[in-house]
């Protein structure tokens, strides 16, 4: 009798334990939780961060699910997560095949007899930078799964703003690859570069439609987001705003793959990078988009009339970038909060007191419309007390290559 009590309680402890052990994490989330760690995504961080950084907020929410007890969720975000840490690495590979090849283009013009061994180097680099382009095609028309619970308000608020920034972002390249594009307008077109200017034409064509659709379906959400009000925000289309946001990155690059002058284009963006930053004229950095010059306080007591400090820092910006070839220039204006009808108004004629100031500035360089990105890309919460360091403007020299 005492042996039968003594395994009965030892029965009962086990399936007490085994009650109350953790849940483990899905597979495919210990899989995301592994992939940061690997050489390729340890140097896609730094070589695409901003892919990076969208891979690693998907795992965060895979995560902050599955501890809210959203395994369902957990799953998809963790998915998402692979397939964006894919898109990281091509990216980055992407990159260096790029630098590769501008390797390649310097050297061929060093001697004659070098010829036959760099024409074999740019062939097998062709075949990796097609094999890399149908893999990114394949994960840009990657249908992910549907979501199979609702998402909470807050988690739903934050993927709306997470949906407004890349829709910005995939604006902004667009925008770039255009830009681009204008540079050769009018110009023969070389024979060995027709291929590589009809699929640029025929990738900016595919990304732009993916940035009209993503906006038909914004508009839908924010129509609605109208109706159901604050407390039930409707699912934001972040899984097509991350594959537009795609599209016209790969169309930026074929872009600058595409432009005539090449040969002359390795270096520069990384002389301007270091002039511009030697000006001591606000923050300089260097993006998928080209050379990012941020300046603040630009307009006299939130005016449409600038700053004579912005418009010194502007003669000084444009003396240099006018030494470093004539690069189109894109205008961002952030806001600190997002506008109304009063102060869109007034963001209108800031832009087009800013393009005309810049247009005069850099008379040979093609200032495209400023874009109001208002609050899609913030600092700071918009509703916060520290909102006014949203206010900001972007002056992007768009580079022929990186």
């Amino acid at each position: 009798m005492k042996s039968v009590a003594t395994a009965a309680l030892a029965s009962g402890a086990a399936l007490w334990a085994m009650a109350c052990a953790p849940s483990l994490p899905p597979t495919v989330l210990t899989q995301a939780d592994q992939l940061p760690h690997t050489p390729a995504l340890v140097a896609a961080q730094k070589s695409a961060p901003i892919a990076f950084a969208v891979a690693e907020k998907l795992r965060r929410q895979a995560h902050a699910a599955f501890d809210e007890g959203d395994f369902a969720s957990a799953q998809l975000l963790a998915e998402q997560a692979l397939v964006a840490y894919r898109q990281a690495t091509i990216e980055a590979r992407l990159q260096r095949a790029e630098q590769a090849a501008m390797r390649s283009q310097d050297a061929a013009d060093k001697a004659r007899a070098q010829l036959a061994t760099m024409d074999g180097q740019q062939q097998t680099m062709a075949a990796e930078m097609a094999a890399l382009n149908k893999r990114l095609q394949v994960l840009q028309h990657l249908e992910l799964p549907r979501d199979s619970g609702k998402a909470s308000a807050e988690r739903a608020r934050a993927r709306a703003q997470a949906t407004r920034t890349l829709h910005l972002q995939g604006q902004l390249l667009c925008s770039a690859a255009r830009l681009l594009a204008r540079l050769d307008e009018g110009k023969e077109i070389a024979p060995n570069k027709v291929a590589d200017v009809t699929a640029a034409q025929e990738s900016l064509r595919v990304a732009s439609a993916r940035l009209e659709n993503l906006e038909k379906l914004l508009g839908k959400a924010a129509q609605r987001a109208a109706e159901a009000g604050a407390k039930h925000p409707p699912q934001a289309p972040i899984d097509h705003a991350m594959r537009a946001r795609a599209a016209c990155l790969r169309a930026l690059t074929l872009a600058r793959r595409s432009r005539a002058d090449v040969s002359r284009a390795p270096g520069r963006s990384d002389a301007l990078l270091a002039a511009l930053a030697a000006t001591g004229v606000g923050t300089v950095a260097r993006d998928d988009r080209g050379v990012v010059v941020t300046l603040r306080a630009v307009f006299d007591h939130d005016k449409d009339v600038l700053s004579s400090t912005a418009e010194a820092d502007i003669a000084k910006l444009a003396k240099v970038a006018s030494t470093h070839g004539h690069m189109p220039l894109l205008v961002v204006l952030h806001e600190a909060k997002a506008l109304d009808a009063a102060s869109r108004k007034r963001a209108l004629a800031q832009a087009r007191a800013l393009r005309g100031r810049l247009s005069a500035a850099l008379p040979h360089s093609e200032v495209a419309p400023p874009v109001l990105a208002n609050v899609a890309s913030p600092v700071v919460d918009p509703s916060g007390r520290h909102q006014a360091q949203n206010k900001r403007v972007e002056l992007v020299f768009v580079t022929p290559r990186q």
